[in-house]
Protein backbone atom coordinates (compact mmCIF):
# COMPACT_ATOMS: atom_id res chain seq x y z
CA UNK A 1 0.00 0.00 0.00
CA UNK A 2 1.52 3.35 -1.11
CA UNK A 3 0.55 6.75 0.13
CA UNK A 4 -1.00 7.32 3.35
CA UNK A 5 -4.49 5.22 2.58
CA UNK A 6 -5.99 3.14 5.89
CA UNK A 7 -2.60 0.97 6.33
CA UNK A 8 -1.66 -0.06 10.45
CA UNK A 9 1.61 -1.20 9.16
CA UNK A 10 3.37 2.42 11.81
CA UNK A 11 4.20 5.36 11.75
CA UNK A 12 6.90 5.18 9.50
CA UNK A 13 4.63 4.15 6.36
CA UNK A 14 3.23 7.80 5.77
CA UNK A 15 5.48 8.82 3.02
CA UNK A 16 7.19 12.10 2.69
CA UNK A 17 5.53 15.20 3.95
CA UNK A 18 5.98 18.17 1.43
CA UNK A 19 4.66 21.04 2.81
CA UNK A 20 5.34 22.58 6.38
CA UNK A 21 2.80 23.82 8.69
CA UNK A 22 4.07 27.72 8.86
CA UNK A 23 3.03 29.23 12.37
CA UNK A 24 1.77 32.89 11.90
CA UNK A 25 0.82 35.45 14.45
CA UNK A 26 0.49 32.78 17.56
CA UNK A 27 1.03 35.85 20.00
CA UNK A 28 -3.04 36.52 19.09
CA UNK A 29 -3.62 33.10 21.14
CA UNK A 30 -2.75 35.76 24.08
CA UNK A 31 -6.41 36.62 24.06
CA UNK A 32 -8.17 39.70 25.79
CA UNK A 33 -9.25 37.82 28.55
CA UNK A 34 -6.57 36.26 29.55
CA UNK A 35 -4.60 39.40 29.83
CA UNK A 36 -7.29 41.07 31.37
CA UNK A 37 -7.43 37.96 34.37
CA UNK A 38 -3.37 38.23 34.83
CA UNK A 39 -4.03 41.95 35.30
CA UNK A 40 -6.60 41.86 37.68
CA UNK A 41 -4.14 38.74 39.54
CA UNK A 42 -2.01 42.01 39.73
CA UNK A 43 -4.27 44.03 41.43
CA UNK A 44 -5.43 46.37 38.23
CA UNK A 45 -9.34 47.27 38.43
CA UNK A 46 -9.81 48.62 34.52
CA UNK A 47 -7.58 47.86 31.86
CA UNK A 48 -7.33 50.14 29.15
CA UNK A 49 -7.83 49.55 25.47
CA UNK A 50 -4.36 50.03 24.35
CA UNK A 51 -2.89 47.63 26.69
CA UNK A 52 -3.64 44.32 25.09
CA UNK A 53 -1.23 44.86 22.12
CA UNK A 54 1.65 46.46 24.32
CA UNK A 55 0.99 43.55 26.56
CA UNK A 56 1.83 41.13 23.90
CA UNK A 57 4.78 42.59 22.42
CA UNK A 58 6.10 42.84 25.81
CA UNK A 59 5.69 39.47 26.76
CA UNK A 60 6.85 38.22 23.31
CA UNK A 61 10.34 39.81 23.92
CA UNK A 62 10.33 38.66 27.38
CA UNK A 63 9.47 35.00 25.71
CA UNK A 64 12.50 35.32 23.42
CA UNK A 65 15.02 36.09 25.58
CA UNK A 66 14.20 33.45 28.06
CA UNK A 67 13.95 31.12 25.08
CA UNK A 68 17.24 32.55 23.96
CA UNK A 69 18.52 31.83 27.50
CA UNK A 70 17.59 28.57 27.67
CA UNK A 71 19.41 27.43 24.45
CA UNK A 72 22.33 29.16 25.53
CA UNK A 73 22.37 27.22 29.08
CA UNK A 74 21.38 23.65 26.64
CA UNK A 75 24.54 24.39 24.81
CA UNK A 76 26.85 24.86 27.46
CA UNK A 77 25.47 22.21 29.27
CA UNK A 78 26.05 19.56 26.51
CA UNK A 79 29.56 20.89 26.07
CA UNK A 80 30.04 20.23 29.97
CA UNK A 81 28.69 17.04 31.38
CA UNK A 82 28.45 17.97 34.89
CA UNK A 83 25.51 20.47 34.46
CA UNK A 84 22.21 18.64 35.45
CA UNK A 85 19.63 21.29 35.17
CA UNK A 86 19.28 24.63 32.95
CA UNK A 87 19.05 27.45 35.45
CA UNK A 88 17.70 29.90 32.82
CA UNK A 89 14.57 30.73 35.04
CA UNK A 90 16.89 31.90 37.87
CA UNK A 91 18.41 34.35 35.67
CA UNK A 92 15.25 35.57 33.89
CA UNK A 93 14.63 36.38 37.90
CA UNK A 94 10.94 34.17 37.35
CA UNK A 95 9.51 32.68 40.64
CA UNK A 96 7.63 30.14 39.73
CA UNK A 97 6.87 28.39 43.13
CA UNK A 98 3.77 31.17 44.07
CA UNK A 99 1.81 30.69 40.49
Amino acid sequence: MSGRGKSSKGLGKGGTKRHHKVLHDNIQGITKPAIRRLAHRGGVKHVSGLIYEETREVLKVFLENVIWDMGTYTKHAQLRAGIREVPCMQVASLNLSSV
